[in-house]
């Protein structure tokens, strides 16, 4: 609770401002300039959210009240490297099944991969910490054999890069 105590006495009145039926309507005096600050009506904020990060499950409802969401699914057909492509599809595909479509793994993370090594630096820095953020509050030591079955699976198909997976688990 003391997080969101600090974020509603940080920015309580900047998330007041950006509310649509806010805005040009409520200003606020700026603490260094003492001038006056409202945010325009016509002012569109487009922005990302980590839906999957629970820890900040309360931010996320206070922000969902005042925005409309547009949920994006991972799209593999934007990803070119074919390992990539399969591991996203797997993995998607197991934790979809095990703890429901939120928690999938976006695109974004295979986009830029061109070659093996690329894969490897990506599974090792980026997927492996990002499965292990998932499954830490949400019984990890049950949830780790569904990732593990994938990732022996994906091992045998793409060699020891996928198998370096393993080593996520505590």
């Amino acid at each position: 609770m003391k997080l969101i105590e600090g974020i509603s006495l940080n920015f309580g009145e900047l998330i007041t401002l950006i509310e649509e039926d806010k805005r040009d309507v409520i200003e606020v005096v700026l603490p260094y300039s003492k001038k006056l600050f409202t945010i325009p009506s016509n002012l569109f904020i487009i922005g990302t959210m980590n839906s999957t990060d629970k820890s900040i499950a309360l931010i996320d409802i206070a922000l969902r009240r005042r925005f409309t969401f547009v949920k994006m699914k991972p799209n593999d057909e934007l990803i070119n490297h074919p390992k990539s492509k399969e591991l996203l599809k797997a993995l998607n595909q197991k934790i979809t099944e095990k703890l429901g479509e939120d928690y999938q793994i976006g695109h974004s993370y295979f986009m830029k991969i061109e070659n093996d090594a690329d894969f490897s630096f990506v599974i090792k820095y980026k997927i492996k910490p990002l499965l292990k953020s998932i499954l830490w509050g949400y019984g990890w030591a049950k949830r780790c054999t569904f990732i593990i079955g994938t990732i022996r699976m994906l091992g045998a198909i793409f060699g020891d890069i996928c198998g370096s997976v393993l080593n996520f688990i505590p």
